[in-house]
């Protein structure tokens, strides 16, 4: 009798057990199969809004000026408008994207330099807004760390960094053309490669950041 009842209490607690670790996987599966879902989602929105940049770029790629703040004004007014605003989380892949599509296509350093620097800055002010909005001070605010990799290019992207915002830390692991933190205010700039040229601007007291290049930090100067 006694073998008997610790068999039948065995066997409930085995088929409880059994049960936990069915509803454990069920959850688990349902977990993972949300996530899955959520990433397939987050891929299509990241390529809707490349394949929108890239059709954009391509009409006005070649639109270069001698000054690259006339380049910035046709860019703000003819591409930038039309690119509905991409999402903080989505930022550093797709503008990695973007470098990449042009890997193997012809563009021009300075345009595609710029219209980098251009997204970055509004994604950046329009993340320091929404922050903001939910009641913190600028100095509560955490700085936005995008990184980009040029390494693959064949000609360096020139104006990268180009007006860079004081919450905007940007590290570019491969070269920057010419014009590099044109006209910086703020925040960071690290570069691991080579630059073709800084701007002059990059060094003038209204420039609030900092420089870092190929491990050293050139600005401010000590």
């Amino acid at each position: 009798m006694l073998r008997q009842k610790i068999q039948k209490l065995a066997e409930k607690v085995l088929n409880i057990q059994e049960t936990e670790t069915e509803e454990r996987l069920k959850k688990r599966r349902i977990e993972y199969q949300n996530r899955f879902e959520g990433v397939k989602q987050e891929e299509k929105e990241i390529k809707e809004i490349v394949d929108e940049i890239e059709k954009l770029y391509d009409e006005w790629k070649n639109q270069v000026r001698r000054i690259p703040k006339d380049i910035a004004n046709i860019f703000s007014q003819k591409v930038i408008i039309k690119i509905k605003e991409i999402k903080v989380q989505y930022l550093e892949e797709v503008l990695n994207q973007l470098i990449e599509r042009y890997e193997e296509k012809k563009y021009s350093t300075v345009t595609l330099g710029l219209l980098i620097s251009l997204l970055l800055n509004r994604t950046v002010n329009q993340y320091i807004k929404e922050e903001m909005a939910k009641g913190k001070e600028s100095k509560q605010i955490e700085p936005l760390n995008v990184h980009l990799n040029t390494k693959k290019l064949k000609n360096a992207i020139s104006l990268l960094g180009y007006e860079n915002q004081e919450k905007s830390y940007l590290k570019i692991t491969g070269n920057a053309g010419l014009w590099t933190a044109y006209f910086m205010k703020g925040g960071k700039l690290i570069i691991d490669g080579k630059v073709k040229g800084f701007s002059l601007s990059a060094f003038s007291q209204n420039n609030k950041g900092e420089i870092w290049y190929q491990g050293k930090k050139i600005w401010p100067q000590v």
